[in-house]
């Protein structure tokens, strides 16, 4: 018999924006790949988020006890997450060389959000570690309340990160804006 279960409140969605503009002149299609980049990467962070303690199965039938099933399930996802934040910094930090200094400066603003959200990551995949190491039902009842608490500072560093790069996409310099506008990845942000 499988069980189907999920850590109730801990999916959700870091926000997005809601209008398209028009393009703005001046943009590079390099420029607007990294401004894609950026948003797609985004996205794939919300969408693991939003996975994380939604789906998990426990096989009652399986020589491995349900706590430990619970417990390596939530910790791939958390690995998942982790996964989805080093694709963020990969895609914050592949700026085109010949591209705008501004759309430089705009990446370098971005590291400082994508910084915190990394480090409070890193607190997600301790907890799930702890969850994944429950040996009984107390352990196991903590491990979920550590990993809901951190999963909840996630979930604010990730909206945080969201709005961040939503406010650089509207409010940024003209080449930014241009980026972010010419990318159809980011048409939810802009």
């Amino acid at each position: 018999m499988i069980i189907a279960a999920g850590l109730s409140g801990c999916g959700g969605s870091a926000g997005t924006g809601s209008e398209s503009t028009p393009s703005l002149e001046g943009s590079t299609s390099d420029a607007a790949s990294w401004a894609g980049g950026v948003c797609s990467a985004a996205d794939g962070l919300e969408q693991s988020l939003d996975a994380l303690g939604a789906s998990l199965e426990v096989d009652l039938g399986s020589d491995q006890a349900v706590v430990e099933q619970i417990g390596s399930q939530v910790q791939q996802q958390a690995d998942n997450v982790r996964d989805e934040v080093e694709a963020l910094t990969s895609a914050l930090t592949d700026v085109p060389e010949d591209a705008d200094p501004e759309l430089a400066a705009a990446a370098e603003d971005l590291q400082a959000d994508r910084q915190s959200l990394e480090e409070s990551v890193a607190g997600l995949r301790d907890a799930a570690s702890g969850l994944a190491e429950a040996t009984d039902a107390a352990s196991l009842a903590r491990g979920v309340a550590a990993v809901a608490a951190q999963l909840a500072v996630v979930q604010r560093d990730a909206a945080t990160f969201a709005d961040a790069i939503e406010t650089t996409a509207e409010e940024g310099a003209t080449a930014v804006r241009a980026a972010f506008v010419d990318a159809p990845e980011c048409d939810n942000r802009v």
